[in-house]
């Protein structure tokens, strides 16, 4: 009996390679993939290859192994248009006082993508954070930059730009060496200029930070929906920008990002097992093409992952 048992395992670890290599010819839609293996290590292919990627930047980074999986033009500056936002909230959350709060007449609210933000409303600094980074609220990061800008401004400063010194204060802190801001939440200021400049490996610099410190900034940026009740008692049902929340399986984080000038970008954190994130970023997509793009990298990284954990075996 234990003879038999012991062929059976043996057999089900050499049947483990071929049973990988199904399921990669499958997802790649009559495509061959041929994975050789010599003492136990893969030496040939990966899911990676089968990629065609119209962004212009890619980066695809494991944060626990701290290794690149996956990279295109990964340091070409580009425009960042909405993703800058989450280095408005880090700003906001690292420069605030306990128990901040800001009322939006604060700051003369025009037609940038405000989302039903009101004139006058009172909000907690941590729920305006999460309106405009799920809702992708330009207003909403005005409002927060400017609230915040004013607390040590200087006399020749407006408050907005007290706020984004602080905010390449920050780029460079964080080593983000492609970065910098020219406003707090990355619309384009001409049709020749864009409201901030980043590259897609500076933006996985930012990623990494916010999961290590900030985890609660960028808790609901996964959900497809959230409801955010305003201090002044104004209910807000908020869709996420980022439409395919729901189809990336272990998804932590996200942000989206469009104008003309920057095209479609975004930026995601999604686990490939327990305690286990990536970090995948896409810049000068097209609006609905960052989408497709992003699910690609997000399966082809859960290949590649279990692959190299097969080559350990």
């Amino acid at each position: 009996m234990r003879d038999k048992i012991e062929k059976m395992d043996k057999k089900i670890l050499i049947a483990l390679p071929v049973i990988v290599l199904v399921a990669l010819s499958i997802w790649a839609r009559a495509s061959i993939i041929e994975i050789e293996y010599k003492e136990n290590q893969r030496i040939v292919a990966s899911p990676y290859d089968l990629l065609t990627l119209n962004a212009k930047s890619v980066y695809v980074f494991d944060i626990k192994t701290k290794e690149v999986l996956y990279s295109k033009n990964e340091e070409m500056q580009w425009p960042l248009a909405s993703v800058s936002k989450l280095m408005t909230a880090i700003v906001a959350k690292e420069n605030a006082p306990s128990g901040f709060s800001i009322r939006t007449a604060d700051v003369l609210l025009q037609d940038r993508g405000g989302g039903d933000i009101r004139s006058g409303e009172w909000w907690n600094l941590a729920d305006l954070i999460d309106f405009s980074l799920v809702s992708s609220s330009n207003d909403g990061a005005l409002a927060i930059a400017s609230a915040i800008g004013a607390i040590d401004m200087k006399a020749d400063q407006t408050p907005e730009e007290s706020f984004i010194i602080k905010m390449n204060e920050k780029a460079r802190a964080l080593g983000m060496n492609q970065t910098y801001f020219v406003n707090s939440y990355g619309l384009d200021i001409s049709e020749n200029f864009a409201g901030a400049y980043g590259s897609a490996k500076d933006i996985s610099h930012l990623l990494n930070y916010a999961h290590l410190n900030h985890q609660d900034i960028i808790e609901n940026t996964s959900r497809a929906h959230i409801e955010i009740e305003s201090l002044s008692g104004i209910k807000h049902n908020i869709k996420n920008t980022n439409e395919i929340t729901g189809e990336l399986s272990g998804l932590v984080a996200s942000k989206t990002g469009f104008t003309d000038l920057s095209g479609g970008n975004l930026a995601i954190i999604f686990e490939v097992g327990p305690t286990h994130p990536v970090i995948a970023i896409v810049l000068g997509s097209t609006k609905e093409d960052r989408f497709s793009e992003i699910k690609k990298l997000h399966k082809a990284t859960l290949f590649e992952i279990r692959l190299r954990n097969l080559s350990r075996m």
